[in-house]
């Protein structure tokens, strides 16, 4: 939930920006101060959402296939960890590792007139691998737990 609240947050606040034009009147401040970070934050958006799922799927699992009633706190701690380095970590990694996105766009961003600033991506061989798979594997993954989990039940 806190990712939807984080994506439509900076759609509400792009939505605002540029209700009555496309017009990037102050790009230097703009660039640094909304736009960058907004884009970079609904890059990773698209990965974020799929790995909660994956998270939530992977409870699931472990519940499913669970034999014990009680866990340890070194069992808790060690699912925190993953949980967070599922959640947190895939999606960081993509926000942070530029070339996944730089490769594959054209300019920086695009502003359509009375919804936001978008980055762009261009449609080219690279694009897949490097911008689409992240979140056809994390999905694949989810699917996995969900089917193994439909089947322990």
């Amino acid at each position: 939930m806190f990712w939807k609240v984080v994506g439509s947050s900076i759609t509400a606040v792009n939505a605002i920006v540029w209700r009555d034009d496309a017009i990037d009147h102050a790009l230097v401040f703009v660039l640094m101060a909304f736009a960058t970070p907004a884009t970079r934050l609904q890059v990773s958006i698209t990965v974020r959402i799929p790995a909660a799922s994956l998270c939530i799927n992977r409870h699931l699992y472990n519940i499913a296939t669970s034999n014990s009633i009680g866990t340890s706190r070194k069992d808790k701690r060690d699912t925190l960890l993953v949980d967070a380095a599922i959640a947190f970590g895939i999606p960081i990694l993509k926000m942070i590792l530029p070339i996944s996105e730089i490769t594959v766009q054209g300019h920086h961003y695009d502003i359509f007139k009375g919804l936001e600033c978008q980055s762009t991506v261009i449609n080219t061989s690279f694009t897949y691998p490097l911008v689409f798979l992240w979140t056809t594997i994390i999905g694949i993954a989810s699917v996995v737990y969900c089917i193994l989990t439909f089947r322990a039940f």
